[in-house]
């Protein structure tokens, strides 16, 4: 990864986690209505925030915000290379 990638990658993971931290403190951190596995999915793993970040654009807050977590349980993880590498998803690109 060349030095402007990274930093551009740190840039935009300073961004989300500042993001982040202003929701968090606006609803003390429940962004699933109650789920709180799903919560603590969104605030122990970075993937699973990004997700939910992208997901909220689209569809309902609840919903968005627990997609992450539904998925880790459908795939077993919630690993973005292991996704990119699985035949199975590979209709979705």
């Amino acid at each position: 990864m060349s030095k402007s990638s990274e930093t551009s990658r740190q840039a935009v993971v300073n961004a989300l986690l500042e993001y982040a931290t202003v929701l968090r403190g606006s609803d003390n951190g429940d962004f699933t209505g109650g789920h709180a596995e799903a919560n603590n999915l969104l605030w122990t793993n970075p993937f699973a925030f990004l997700l939910g970040v992208v997901f909220d654009q689209s569809v309902g807050a609840g919903q968005a915000w627990r997609a992450p977590y539904l998925l880790r349980q459908r795939l077993g993880h919630l690993d973005p290379a292991r996704m990119a590498d699985d035949p199975a998803l590979s209709t979705l690109r």
